[in-house]
């Protein structure tokens, strides 16, 4: 399970004599959010901190510029990030549609993002956003230097399974989410699906494959990741 922010925080040792320098966080029982930040522009910094200390992904943070954009139907902000000439989002789609879900509809989950059926997806984006091609995902993972290599870049350093973890140094946060296939739920912790238009979904794996299926029956569930819409 994807730690909280707090729980991040609590083996950290501080120095009390700088104390302002630190940003305290308050455990709290239940599931939390870094999107305590997600209505005011000022607290951009805050999020950015908080979320890719949730994934994990923080030791890059510094390595590419990162904005964030907040999607306006439910208030939720979503780090934005530049891997060549694209922009995409830089975690997993996570709006409310009517037949979306968590893995297992444990809201715990919610870092991962949601799943969604084929049918959702192409008004599933916030204005300006889309879901990508396959020609978009082609040209990601050429930029990033092929299959091999662009797998281990866009995969978070943690929760996959058999220590099987990417390096993320394209922030892409790919999150081993898995998926569903009718009424089963399956390769949580080994995969990464993300949807294309016209039913195809590129699949990351913690084997360092990047493979490309299409053609899918309606009952099944992958994550979508957004790109801005040129």
């Amino acid at each position: 399970m994807i730690r909280s922010c707090q729980q991040l925080k609590t083996n950290v040792q501080i120095n009390m004599n700088n104390w302002n320098n630190y940003f305290l966080f308050i455990i709290i029982v239940g599931l939390s959010s870094c999107d305590n930040y997600s209505h005011n522009k000022n607290d951009d910094k805050k999020y950015l901190q908080c979320f890719f200390e949730k994934v994990d992904c923080l030791d890059s943070l510094s390595k590419i510029e990162i904005d964030t954009i907040i999607d306006n139907r439910d208030r939720k902000r979503y780090p934005v990030i530049s891997i060549g000439n694209q922009v995409w989002f830089g975690k997993n789609l996570d709006y409310a549609t009517p037949t979306s879900f968590y893995y297992r509809n444990d809201s715990s989950r919610a870092s991962y993002g949601r799943l969604y059926y084929y049918k959702e997806t192409e008004s599933a984006c916030p204005e300006g956003w889309r879901i990508p091609t396959d020609v978009d995902f082609y040209e990601l993972i050429d930029y990033l230097g092929g299959p091999f290599l662009a797998s281990k870049s866009l995969r978070s350093i943690n929760y996959w399974d058999d220590d099987s973890n990417g390096t993320n140094k394209s922030n892409f946060c790919a999150l081993p989410t898995g998926n569903k296939w009718g009424n089963n739920y399956a390769e949580h912790g080994e995969l990464a699906v993300f949807w294309c238009t016209n039913k195809i979904a590129f699949y990351f794996t913690k084997e360092d494959f990047i493979y490309v299926q299409s053609k899918y029956d309606d009952d099944i569930a992958f994550c979508i990741r957004c790109i801005k819409d040129n």
